[in-house]
């Protein structure tokens, strides 16, 4: 189950940062780190929380499936490993203070923002870039504010935007065949130690709009959003899927 082989000799060491969803530990090699997962759900800004037993295993396999798959298909992520039921090891990454999201389909916050039916296929995909400030409410921004902020160039820019679409392409065919319709999707990137931006954070449920093709059925947080319940047997189903296709 578990890609112990980078593992050897990285000892996990002190706390580095603690966010909603994931804690990130430092190693005693300064190039990795360990994210762990946890059982934490939260919705609305962080105003909804609960804690849902085995979530972050589920989460973090699912993670480790998709980045994996990431990775042997040509995109360059930090992930070198999954080596627990709520471990990743991953290459040390300084992240990018935006975040990409790219929609195939209208959910979320986009249909109160722009009035656009739900459920709405977009003819290409619509890409958004973010900027990680909670205080500011994490608003949308353009190219030249990602530029004029300082916080990503127009040649970062255009990299995270062109790996998005390349993540989107290869992601939307894997789930396809497993009967998932991939709705939309959030990442981040950073910087490694040997300045290679790179694909970080996670790829998940969490993360994610999953919709069964065959019912329309959520298969991702909106579970937890809109009270729908069945969240641990919506990530289990998509765990159980991938896996067998993997």
């Amino acid at each position: 189950m578990y890609d112990a082989a980078e593992m050897t000799g990285v000892v996990k060491t002190e706390r580095l940062q603690e966010g909603y969803s994931k804690v990130v530990y430092a190693t005693n090699d300064p190039d990795k780190t360990v994210l762990w997962f946890k059982d934490t759900a939260t919705a609305f800004r962080n105003i909804k929380r609960a804690e849902i037993k085995d979530k972050g295993i589920y989460t973090c396999r699912i993670s480790s499936l998709l980045f994996k798959y990431l990775n042997d298909n040509g995109i360059k992520t930090h992930f070198l490993g999954q080596t627990g039921e709520r471990e990743q090891l991953c290459r040390r990454a300084d992240v990018l203070p935006i975040r990409v999201i790219l929609r195939n389909v209208a959910a979320g916050a986009i249909v109160k923002l722009l009035g656009i039916e739900h459920g709405k296929v977009f003819s290409h995909p619509v890409t958004e870039l973010t900027l990680k400030d909670n205080e500011l409410d994490n608003p949308i921004i353009n190219r030249d504010h990602a530029d004029a902020l300082g916080v990503a160039s127009y040649e970062e820019t255009d990299f995270i935007i062109d790996t998005a679409h390349k993540v989107n392409r290869q992601l939307s065919g894997l789930l396809e065949s497993i009967g998932i319709k991939l709705v939309d999707f959030k990442l981040e990137f950073g910087y490694t130690s040997d300045h290679e931006l790179v694909l970080t954070d996670e790829i998940s449920p969490d993360t994610c709009r999953f919709w069964n093709i065959a019912d329309g059925r959520q298969l991702d947080r909106d579970r937890y959003r809109l009270d729908l319940g069945d969240i641990i047997e919506a990530y289990q189903e998509i765990t159980d899927r991938l896996t067998s296709a993997l």
